[in-house]
């Protein structure tokens, strides 16, 4: 079993972790790891089929980019939908329309890592009318810096895995710095 842990709490919105292995008898997950929004960890299992030889395996983890927006919700009356602007120059224009309901926050996974976004909010009632713009906000995507940690697995008489040596990586500071500890337990 490997836990993700941050030293911080994870942001509103969660932080999402991709992990992958580089040695088939080493299964990662199949879909990224998420630490929920306030909490600093997470675990997930890695599986070891058949070992009939000791055999190293690196697992690789990533913090996945995302921003996440929050807004307080419009007085007006008779609001049925916020739109959500995104463009990449403070001011405007905000080319990127995002229709995105009567809900008052969103997530945006369509970044990309070191690029700055600035996004407006509007309200619009159920004539169609638009509000003005709300005060802009801005987010800078960091650039993700792959982590990995070399697990050793260890062969036994019977070709099942015996042991492993735990890991750990340390990933740059990017809403607290956030480390990955991989304990594994794969005893006969």
């Amino acid at each position: 079993m490997c836990t993700i842990t941050l030293s911080t709490p994870a942001p509103n919105g969660g932080t999402e972790i991709s992990v992958s292995s580089d040695n088939i008898l080493l299964q990662a997950p199949s879909v990224s790891v998420t630490v929920p929004a306030a909490a600093t960890s997470a675990t997930f299992t890695v599986l070891a089929g058949s070992i009939p030889r000791t055999q190293i395996a690196t697992l690789t983890a990533y913090a996945v980019n995302s921003v996440f927006l929050s807004w307080g919700a419009s007085v007006s009356p008779n609001v049925t939908q916020y739109n959500l602007y995104r463009g990449s120059v403070s001011g405007g224009p905000y080319p990127v329309v995002m229709n995105i309901g009567d809900v008052t926050s969103y997530t945006d996974y369509n970044v990309q890592a070191g690029q700055t976004y600035y996004y407006v909010a509007t309200a619009v009632d159920n004539t169609g009318t638009e509000s003005a713009n709300s005060n802009e906000a801005s987010a800078a995507v960091p650039i993700p810096e792959e982590r990995t940690v070399t697990i050793i697995l260890c062969a036994s008489s019977n070709g099942q895995s015996e042991d492993s040596a735990p890991g750990q990586v340390q990933f740059p500071p990017w809403q607290g710095s956030q480390k990955l500890r991989c304990r594994t337990e794969l005893r006969n």
